[in-house]
């Protein structure tokens, strides 16, 4: 209980002195628990008026009740299902285009300056690597909150942008097809296995996806979410490339 004393001042119990001094709340990081002891140490003398004391305790109760809430960041079963089948599909989709290809098919180009099915998987296999530097460099950076007004699409828009073959752009250096694999055989194999692992990731991660961000993707601020999505996106945006090819008058018949 409080002990009393005469208005106008009011000695306050410690449980009060934690809400009034939560700057003071400091993480104990050996324990893993918040410890009010350096608030109680620094306060448990000081006295407040009544008044004052009404207008700050209720505001600081609901802001302690919510830190201490369930980690509502974390992905919910729901996204981790949209994350998983993007992943999915596009890698399938791909499987699906390049199956039975032959080396002239997948060497094939349909002009001097276009890249051949063989050169697109290679592509892929060099930046669904960087994708997951790009996940890890997020989470690494820590939460920014303030960020979130910064981006620029919504996360069903983002897919069908990216996908969008009538938006040329032009491929930075480091993640132009030279030949770095060997085969085309170990292009895919690459690009395959950093798939599993990212799905892997999805599944299981305990990141806080929704509030880590990244500004190295060419439009924007995009959430770790949205990374995800984009390196979907991104994988299917070369599949549709491929079938472009696939598409030109030129390209060889099977059996050749």
């Amino acid at each position: 209980m409080c002990s009393r004393i005469p208005p106008p001042k009011w000695q306050i119990c410690p449980i009060q002195v934690a809400f009034l001094n939560l700057s003071l709340i400091q993480l104990d990081e050996n324990m893993g628990q918040r410890s009010f002891y350096g608030a109680f140490n620094r306060l448990k003398t000081k006295s407040v008026n009544p008044i004052t004391m009404k207008k700050l305790v209720l505001p600081l109760l609901a802001l302690l009740l919510f830190s201490f809430s369930t980690d509502t960041g974390k992905l919910t079963n729901e996204e981790r299902t949209v994350l998983i089948k993007y992943l999915s599909d596009t890698r399938d989709h791909m499987k699906k285009v390049l199956d039975g290809l032959n080396e002239e098919q997948l060497n094939f180009k349909p002009s001097p300056e276009s890249w051949s099915i063989a050169e697109c998987t290679e592509h892929l296999a060099i930046s669904e690597n960087a994708f997951g530097g790009l996940i890890q460099k997020a989470v690494a950076a820590g939460p920014n909150p303030a960020l979130k007004d910064s981006l620029k699409f919504k996360d069903e828009q983002l897919f069908g942008i990216i996908t969008d073959r009538s938006n040329k752009v032009k491929t930075a250096e480091p993640f132009e097809p030279s030949g770095k694999f060997g085969t085309h055989e170990d292009a895919v194999k690459a690009f395959m296995e950093k798939r599993a692992e990212h799905i892997a990731y999805v599944e299981t991660t305990e990141d806080d996806l929704r509030n880590r961000y990244s500004n190295d993707l060419p439009f924007g601020t995009v959430d770790g979410f949205q990374v995800v999505i984009f390196a979907a996106g991104h994988t299917e945006r070369h599949v549709l490339q491929m079938k472009e090819v696939m598409a030109d008058e030129n390209f060889p018949k099977a059996g050749k």
